[in-house]
């Protein structure tokens, strides 16, 4: 099965060009909270459009918490490890605005085999 994958990785969206025609870079830091982009993806959606996340896995209670708090129900989620048998250390949803509840777990997403090469599902990702 394959990851959740973000849309802005997909057909170069996302990607900004500057006026010299050159990929533009995106500012280092961004002052925006949990908070403030959960308010943005709630008024920006319509009804049962889909909102995607990448966040820490050490935070996944308060991403639920604020996902719920503005009308956006999980979905889809899948926990990112470095390694097998290492705590996670990302976690992508997948949520709906005015969704049913009901949530699918993913099997867990590992980056690394114990040698320290991409395992073949994070290669077949990063292709």
């Amino acid at each position: 099965m394959r990851p959740l994958q973000s849309p802005l990785s997909a057909g170069g969206i996302g990607k900004s060009q500057s006026a010299g025609g050159k990929s533009a870079r995106p500012p280092r830091k961004i002052n925006a909270t949990l908070e403030d982009v959960l308010r943005a993806a709630h008024h920006l959606l319509k009804n049962k459009g889909r909102f995607y996340s990448i966040y820490p896995a050490t935070r996944t209670a308060d991403l639920f918490q604020g996902l719920r708090r503005f009308h956006l129900e999980p979905k889809r989620v899948q926990f990112v490890h470095s390694r097998d048998r290492e705590e996670a250390r990302l976690v992508l949803v997948e949520a709906l605005k005015e969704g049913k509840t009901q949530v699918k777990i993913l099997p867990p997403f590992v980056l690394y085999d114990s040698e320290g090469r991409y395992t073949l599902q994070a290669e077949e990702v990063f292709r």
